[in-house]
């Protein structure tokens, strides 16, 4: 049996190497935590439907590698994602450092209006913190970001990042500022939309109407 959905949404996971971005994808695609994690070489992908707002939406996640001798290659993965998690490691003050340079990529590869949530992962880690909640609060307002702390090793706030990230390209699609039809736009309308059943009858008459039959 095939999968329906009515959308389709291309995602990535970005940010610097060890802050946890296959274990947030494997929690969120698997729900479980990923015991033995190597850096990601190049990029990994995974996939998911999930219930939005009444809407079944099939997430398709880029997992970028975050060491820079792959970052010519991993930047080919941005073009035409719709959202992004934008991922630093509250016990490591290096990771946080360096997301200027990660969001900057995102909206200049991918669009400026991709969708990003930033994840302090790695909330399980509380007593080495070195990246205080406010403070990483206050860089997502400056930067116009949602902003969550997870743990892929609890599973807390994984689904949340994930869905909040994918409720706001919702809503921005049924107030007309995102257009699913638009080329690079990183969205898709899927097999279960009326809107594709209504695009696909339009073709299918058109074809009828052409070849007289």
């Amino acid at each position: 049996m095939s999968e329906t959905y009515d959308f389709l949404f291309k995602f990535l996971v970005i940010g610097s190497a060890g802050t946890g971005k296959s274990c947030l994808l494997h929690q969120f695609i698997e729900s479980k935590f990923k015991q033995d994690s190597n850096h990601t070489i190049g990029v990994e992908f995974g996939s998911r439907i999930v219930n939005v707002g009444g809407k079944s939406v099939k997430l398709q996640i880029w997992d970028t590698a975050g060491q820079e001798r792959f970052r010519s290659v991993t930047r080919s993965y941005y073009r035409g994602a719709a959202g992004a998690l934008l991922v630093y490691d509250i016990a490591s003050r290096e990771t946080y450092n360096s997301l200027t340079n990660w969001l900057t990529d995102a909206r200049t590869l991918a669009s400026p209006n991709i969708i990003i949530i930033l994840c302090g992962n790695k909330k399980d880690l509380d007593a080495d913190r070195e990246v205080t909640f406010l403070e990483a609060s206050r860089f997502a307002q400056e930067n116009e970001l949602m902003f969550l702390e997870t743990s892929a090793l609890t599973g807390e706030n994984v689904e949340e990042a994930f869905l909040k990230c994918a409720r706001t390209i919702l809503s921005k699609i049924d107030s007309g500022e995102l257009d699913p039809e638009r080329m690079g736009s990183g969205i898709q309308y899927g097999e279960a939309s009326p809107r594709h059943a209504k695009h696909t009858h339009g073709t299918q008459l058109q074809n009828r109407q052409q070849c007289n039959c």
